[in-house]
């Protein structure tokens, strides 16, 4: 089944070396247990982050959207800079979802 370098790996190369992994986040579902999001509340979740080596810290809006499911409404978070409904935002130099900071998972290539 094909010789050395016939393989994807390397035909490709890896195209992004920023993996999800590298980068602290906010996670909806740990959000909601943690501080009891409901429904019928106003959708919205602030907080700060402070990047590594940074002076100041960065504080965010982000909106809840809920969303039906087969049993009662589930809550994602609206990417702040591209509206995507996400499970987890992803604190880097922005804050915001994977496909918007050009992120990848470790067994992506």
């Amino acid at each position: 089944m094909g010789g050395y370098g016939s393989g994807r790996y390397m035909r490709l190369g890896v195209k992004n070396s920023r993996r999800v992994n590298q980068f602290q986040t906010v996670d909806i579902r740990q959000v909601k247990k943690q501080h009891g999001l409901s429904a019928d509340r106003p959708g919205r979740v602030e907080f700060s982050y402070r990047l590594r080596g940074g002076p100041a810290s960065v504080a965010v809006s982000v909106a809840v959207v809920w969303v039906p499911y087969r049993f009662g409404l589930r809550p994602f978070f609206e990417c702040p800079r591209c509206g995507r409904r996400c499970c987890r935002l992803y604190l880097a130099e922005r804050c915001a979802c994977r496909q918007c900071l050009g992120l990848s998972y470790p067994v992506q290539f």
